[in-house]
């Protein structure tokens, strides 16, 4: 049986055998894209991080890996601040 993503915390389960499942919205949500045994795997990453009141932090990413070690990852800048897509400037973006 094969698992095709879930969620990644810290926390340890203290409880594993038990019927209740509480999750917590900042927790990493990690999907399965397509893989081949013993090939390759692609998986997309969510980021879920509380951030502070009026802050919108959405993170989202895709890594690919193969049996070689070749390792591609990516991911799409929307916006920064109050700059959307084309009118991202330097500054804000070296604080990502």
């Amino acid at each position: 049986e094969r698992v095709q993503g879930g969620y990644v915390s810290n926390v340890l389960d203290d409880d594993s055998s038990g019927t209740a499942l509480e999750i917590s919205n900042d927790m990493t949500r990690v999907e399965v894209l397509d893989y081949t045994q013993s090939s390759h795997i692609n998986f997309e990453a969510e980021i879920r991080f509380r951030e502070a009141p009026g802050v919108t932090q959405v993170e989202t990413f895709g890594i690919s890996l193969n049996a070689e070690g070749t390792c591609f990852y990516g991911m799409q800048l929307e916006a920064v601040q109050n700059r959307i897509k084309d009118n991202i400037s330097l500054d804000n973006l070296s604080r990502v």
